[in-house]
């Protein structure tokens, strides 16, 4: 991937990103919304989030979910050595609902997730849907990754705090 690009493909109904920003100024994304889950990983962190009025601070390796509807917006305070990296996948709610028919382990509310175990299972699945796997090897993917997040993408968006940590019981 080259410096400063932004390479987007689908899966589905989900749009996935893959960034990497030139090292240099700061910079940020204004303020908005998305009719999808928006989940992030931050491989060269930090960022800084805005949302409702609350600031955020993401670090490298942490995984960052915003619901459908939530306004927000992002800064990346930069400089960056050698490149800023994420990955992002934006989600239908309505795929969320497909894939995750049945329980996953109960979370407290949270935005910011640390968990490797679940930080890892995001980056396979996005990884993955890069190199082109059949639908239902992505789809089983996801589902494995959507069915330990889903009580934190069923919270109402207003409830959702900002910064705090779970655990999977």
């Amino acid at each position: 991937m080259r410096r400063g690009s932004i390479q987007a493909w689908r899966h589905g109904e989900a749009l996935l990103e893959h960034g990497c920003l030139l090292s240099g100024e700061p910079s940020s994304v204004p303020r908005h919304v998305h009719d999808e889950f928006q989940i992030s990983v931050e491989l060269t962190g930090p960022v800084q989030y805005q949302i409702e009025g609350r600031s955020q601070r993401v670090e490298a390796g942490e995984l960052f979910v915003i619901s459908p509807g939530v306004a927000h917006e992002m800064f990346d305070p930069g400089p960056r050595s050698p490149v800023g990296e994420s990955r992002v996948a934006y989600i239908p709610v309505e795929l969320v609902r497909a894939l995750t028919a049945g329980a996953g382990c109960a979370l407290r509310d949270a935005s910011v997730i640390t968990q490797a175990e679940i930080v890892s299972r995001f980056s396979t699945y996005h990884q993955a849907s890069q190199h082109g796997l059949l639908r239902r090897e992505l789809d089983a993917l996801l589902a494995s990754f959507l069915t330990i997040v889903r009580p934190l993408l069923d919270a109402s968006p207003s409830l959702l705090p900002i910064r705090r940590r779970f655990t999977c019981e």
